[in-house]
């Protein structure tokens, strides 16, 4: 599992004595370019970003000012501003997004320009309000909104991109030609375009809105809008699991403009702080490190592979995942699954347990001539892994948190899975974090009634990964 500063041959202090994301080249990371940030960073390139970025959308809103109906010139002019192509090369990961960010095409910047013309004709004017779209409309979430920063300021990371190129000394590069000059920039490993560099504290795990679910910490910078917004559209969260209608929020919101520009000028007023990159909440960074770790201290005897048939592979697997459950369970890898700060503990989402998983499979695998992929998609939706030999010996698995919805994963997820790569065999790693025994009962049923059947369902692994009391609390 190689980071950018592995491919490009340059010691990782040196990328982070210039702030530059030194993200992995093979899996997404889930970190977004929060408009916001620009406020106050601290960086040459970027000194004039948040003025650049404000007039960007102070044009739109003018246009919209002159506009008397929807498709005439002024409101196709506006509307343009708003379509663009996939960022190509942004260094937030190389997997499931292969670099390349999410565009806005002609439907959906219809959408938004409609809101816009909507809002101006409500007395809204503020610039601001291109950033909180993503609250009143659907589509429109943090990956668009960074992506959308990053291209309208596309020549400032461009250029911060170059001066690190030269600075580091890099050897792998390429040649950018825009309508402004050339640029050069560091060889994206796919040989065909180049890399654009991020600076870390502009990066955040969720920009400050573009989620009414995640809107808390700005809402409550403001208690008189919080109670606003509770009044207007408290009922609207109180069933935690159904889908927010962005539709009814934006609907009670509208019929008081004064309700927008209050939040704008909370928005505006608001500073935020760039992910924590030293204690990595999320564990979008730490599981590497971990698994380089734990797979060196407990290392795995494993004779290589010259021909290997299924059973050898499933044989892997199955000591890979022993492995992982010692560590897990004995070893005190299950302390590393959540984010403790002091008496406070909250669990790491899915998607690091399964990074964390990966980054050890990926070592023993490497010494055993095994491909492993992960996020493999075939047309019926995502595996977390696929570990194969050559074309016909294919072996999936699925890792699940016991507190998500396990029975789903299991009876559905994995049978498609399992049809359309091909694969031999299957296994299902439940990782406990919750106490909810009575799904694993219910789970490992329909394992029994599967097999007394003589059909071969996939093996289920269950790992303990709670926290336990200390001895002196027992």
């Amino acid at each position: 599992m190689k980071t950018l500063s592995d491919y490009l041959q340059i010691d990782a202090s040196e990328f982070e004595k210039l702030h530059i994301l030194d993200t992995f080249i093979d899996i997404d990371t889930n970190l977004f370019v929060d408009p916001l940030l620009l406020k106050n960073i601290d960086i040459v390139e970027f000194s004039d970003s948040r003025k650049n970025l404000e007039g960007y959308f102070a044009k739109i809103i003018k246009l919209l000012s002159v506009s008397t109906k929807e498709d005439d010139i002024a409101w196709r002019v506006a509307r343009k501003l708003l379509i663009f192509q996939e960022v190509r090369g942004v260094a937030i990961g190389y997997g499931k997004r292969s670099s390349n960010g999410s565009g806005v095409g002609m439907y959906l910047a219809n959408k938004l320009i409609k809101r816009g013309y909507e809002l101006v004709q409500l007395g809204i004017k503020d610039p601001e309000v291109f950033e909180l779209i993503g609250l009143f409309e659907e589509g429109f979430g943090a990956d668009r909104l960074s992506d959308m920063t990053i291209k309208i300021l596309k020549h400032d990371f461009y250029t911060f991109t170059e001066n690190a190129v030269k600075r580091l000394g890099i050897k792998k590069v390429v040649q950018l030609k825009t309508e402004k000059r050339i640029y050069t920039l560091p060889r994206h490993p796919n040989g065909k375009h180049g890399i654009i560099f991020l600076p870390k504290n502009i990066l955040k795990d969720l920009p400050v809105a573009v989620s009414w679910a995640d809107i808390d910490n700005l809402v409550a910078f403001n208690s008189q809008l919080r109670a606003k917004l509770n009044a207007l559209i408290g009922d609207v969260f109180q069933e935690r699991n159904k889908k927010i209608r962005k539709d009814i929020i934006r609907e009670r919101l509208f019929k008081d403009p004064e309700n927008i520009k209050e939040l704008i000028n909370t928005y505006r007023s608001f500073s935020p702080k760039p992910y924590d990159f030293s204690k990595d909440p999320k564990g979008e960074f730490i599981f590497n490190a971990l698994a380089k770790d734990y797979t060196k201290k407990y290392p795995i005897e494993l004779q290589p592979l010259k021909s290997p048939t299924i059973e050898d592979i499933e044989g892997l697997v199955n000591k890979i995942v022993e492995k992982f459950r010692q560590h897990i369970e004995y070893n005190g890898l299950n302390k590393q699954l959540y984010d403790i700060d002091g008496f406070k503990k909250k669990l790491r989402p899915e998607r690091y347990t399964q990074l964390l998983f990966y980054a050890m499979s990926d070592i023993y695998c490497d010494a055993n001539n095994i491909d492993l992929n992960r996020e493999s998609n075939a047309g019926s939706g995502s595996v977390d892994f696929k570990y194969s030999y050559g074309y016909d010996l294919r072996y999936v698995v699925e890792l699940k948190h016991s507190a998500n919805n396990l029975l789903h994963g299991y009876e559905k997820q994995l049978k498609l899975y399992k049809q359309s790569e091909n694969a031999k065999r299957s296994a299902y790693v439940v990782i406990q974090v919750a106490n909810n025994k009575q799904r694993i009962i219910e789970l490992q049923s329909i394992y029994k009634k599967e097999h007394e059947a003589g059909n071969k369902p996939p093996k289920i692994f269950v790992l303990d990964g709670r926290l336990k009391p200390s001895a002196s609390l027992r």
